[in-house]
């Protein structure tokens, strides 16, 4: 379903795709953190930056655990930078404080998975924000094989950036492909 969503020109579909599964979560607070973080992922990947901004002020998350706050403020808030104000330096800061509150054990169900896709936010950010090496690329390159498909389209365009800026054509078009396969109408990936 969210495939066939990610190629809808608005928000609608993917929102009701991502959060229609969260409506049977028996844990209140758990549930509206996450209707609220899909909701306003799902805007950031079409440009709605104020209905994102807007969905987040809904929520009050100075009373929500820090686990919470981190999944869902700072880590909406970094992307509002990444890919809005271009205040790339602040969304990498948040993006960090977001990894360290969410941080849980291992054992814990989707953690490993949430570890990864945080490693991989915080990459996109250091190549956003000039730090550039291969073992950020290689690192970004191995996660996009490993994460399920909303962390791969921004681990995409974050490589997507790094060979167009490195003049890695092949790698750019395999990137560029992929985006306008998988998610035509979300441009800010293409930026």
């Amino acid at each position: 379903m969210l495939t066939s969503a990610l190629k809808q020109p608005t928000s609608e579909k993917l929102t009701a795709g991502l959060v229609k599964p969260l409506h049977a979560v028996k844990d209140r607070q758990m549930g509206e953190v996450f209707i609220a973080y899909n909701t306003a992922l799902s805007h950031i990947l079409f440009e709605e930056f104020e209905s994102a901004e807007r969905v987040m002020r809904k929520i009050d998350w100075e009373r929500k655990i820090p686990m919470y706050q981190a999944a869902v403020s700072l880590n909406i808030r970094a992307f509002i930078h990444y890919y809005h104000t271009g205040d790339c330096h602040e969304g990498l800061s948040l993006m960090r404080k977001a990894k360290a509150l969410a941080t849980v054990s291992g054992s814990f169900p989707g953690s490993k998975q949430a570890e990864m896709t945080y490693e991989a936010y915080i990459a996109i950010g250091q190549l956003l924000t000039g730090f550039r090496n291969d073992e950020v690329v290689a690192a970004l390159e191995k996660k996009f094989d490993q994460l399920p498909i909303l962390p791969k389209l921004f681990i995409a365009s974050g490589l997507r950036s790094e060979y167009k800026r490195s003049g890695q054509v092949d790698k750019l078009l395999e990137k560029e492909a992929f985006l306008r396969s998988n998610a035509p109408y979300c441009k800010l990936l293409l930026k």
